[in-house]
């Protein structure tokens, strides 16, 4: 981390403990909202019919009414569903559903400004987050600590506030700025040990990271093939170019776009393959649209080695792009006439009609439109 990070990371933690008082409670959350909410109220009760009445008769009505009804119907009801063991304690179950993720009239809030700290910079990277600071006696409504045995609850030492009216709007919080979010998240894990692993420590929080990080998840999978490429490429010299190629595809799939470009290039001075010159076309492409003609002279030799239809298909839609319809009606027509077992025909059709409709053939473009919706009436209804 950057010393000016660093400084910046310590001075938010500053201002949080200037301040709190004794006993506070805190809340991270990744952006700002006018009010803090309960998962119930914002699902079933906010910009709903049901929130006209609160309008009409007032706040204390709408109050009563949510915690009526969450408790008497989806407490209720949540406690019929536990088959495992006999719970006769609402706010146990309560606890429960609310740690994984139910719909429930409480609000999480933690007694460690680090944990609402991480809350507060773990999503929404394009938005400032904010820091809640709220003192338990000035809530309307009850404030208690739950005592499930789980072991989420004691890492993010677990508050929770049940507001009547189901919201309430807080006084006091501290902006967290987007571009120091991931430094407070590196900062939280070096210094202090707190990550999503200690967060979420069980397998329900495995699976939920899993679901809501996929991007993430599939990453670590990758890096580890690059490394698994790093080893074939030093140890089998034999086949440097073949492995560089491959590797270089893991990079595109990352995002590593000079990287992969770089790797695509000496593959290809090594031995030049039609997969090296087809991918690194793909690169130049995804790393800058102002490449799409070195992209398009790469496709090129990767048909005159193998004309795969692949590449005819995208070479002629890059051909769209640059506004050249007669080399992508050539193209495309290849890819028709190929017919390879898996492409979307009636899609290559439409491509080839709108690349007719530029050059102004009109009952070209017509024929390719009635012949796409030979093949996929759905796409193309009458």
């Amino acid at each position: 981390m950057k010393k000016q990070e660093l400084y910046r990371v310590r001075e938010l933690i500053r201002k949080i403990e200037d301040k709190a008082d004794d006993g506070d409670c805190f809340r991270g959350e990744d952006r700002d909202y006018d009010k803090v909410s309960s998962g119930f109220y914002r699902t079933y009760i906010a910009d709903t019919s049901l929130n006209q009445i609160n309008q009409i008769f007032g706040s204390g009505i709408m109050g009563n009414f949510v915690d009526l009804l969450f408790t008497e119907k989806v407490v209720r009801e949540a406690m019929s569903w536990e088959k495992e063991q006999q719970n006769n304690d609402p706010a146990q179950t309560i606890s429960m559903l609310q740690h994984y993720r139910g719909k429930t009239n409480v609000i999480d809030f933690t007694k460690d400004p680090l944990i609402a700290l991480y809350f507060s910079c773990d999503g929404a990277h394009s938005n400032d987050g904010r820091i809640i600071i709220l003192k338990p006696s000035d809530v309307d409504g009850a404030v208690w600590e739950p005592t499930i045995p789980l072991r989420r609850v004691t890492a993010q030492k677990s508050v929770f506030v049940q507001p009547q009216k189901g919201f309430f709007v807080p006084s006091k919080t501290i902006p967290v700025p987007k571009e120091d979010k991931k430094s407070m998240l590196s900062y939280l894990k070096e210094k202090h040990g707190i990550d999503k692993e200690y967060i979420y420590g069980d397998l329900h929080g495995f699976v939920d990271h899993q679901i809501s990080h996929k991007e993430e998840v599939r990453d670590g999978v990758l890096e580890k093939l690059v490394e698994f490429f790093d080893e074939h490429i030093k140890n089998n010299p034999s086949r440097k170019a073949e492995g560089l190629s491959s590797r270089g595809v893991i990079y595109i799939l990352l995002r590593k776009l000079d990287e992969a470009i770089g790797d695509f290039d000496e593959s290809i001075r090594i031995k030049p393959t039609a997969d090296a010159y087809h991918n690194r076309a793909i690169a130049y492409y995804r790393k800058d649209n102002n490449l799409i003609r070195q992209a398009v002279e790469d496709l090129g030799e990767a048909i005159r080695l193998n004309p795969l239809y692949k590449s005819h298909l995208i070479r002629g839609s890059f051909y769209l792009l640059l506004n050249d319809p007669a080399n992508a009606t050539e193209d495309f027509t290849v890819v028709i006439k190929d017919h390879p077992p898996g492409v979307d025909l009636s899609a290559i059709y439409s491509y080839r009609a709108s690349a007719y409709a530029i050059m102004g053939n009109v009952d070209k473009a017509l024929r390719d439109i009635s012949e796409a919706q030979k093949v996929d009436p759905k796409q193309f209804p009458i």
